[in-house]
């Protein structure tokens, strides 16, 4: 079981963008799918994603790199979000808030294909 601790993406971590009503309403009709040029590497401070097509490398923690394997486009945000709550310890409140803004960070930096959306 891990423990979680907010979804730090890379720079500081991530901050929701929107009210948490339309968040929730977005992540049920997100599927994202992993970009095929991007890899998912254990290093010795936690993980790195990198895209093999721009070169760019993000760090990432443990429950990034959860979610990141969930990112297969058949797992929406709101099924990532109940997978986090099973199966990791002091999940906060903005659970749902974190994940998204987590997949948007991916989808804005290019490490996801394009058509999130079912």
């Amino acid at each position: 079981m891990c423990s979680f601790s907010k979804c730090v993406i890379w720079n500081g971590g991530s901050k929701a963008l929107n009210s948490r009503g339309s968040i929730l309403k977005k992540c049920i009709t997100m599927y994202p799918k992993r970009h095929p040029a991007v890899t998912l590497e254990k290093d010795n401070n936690g993980f790195v994603l990198s895209h093999r097509e721009t070169g760019e490398k993000k760090k990432i923690n443990e429950i990034g790199a959860v979610l990141w394997i969930l990112c297969d486009g058949n797992h929406s945000c709101e099924d990532m979000v109940v997978y986090i709550r099973k199966t990791c310890t002091h999940v906060p409140e903005t659970v749902e808030d974190e994940v998204y803004s987590f997949i948007q960070a991916l989808e804005k930096a290019g490490f996801l294909e394009k058509d999130l959306h079912v």
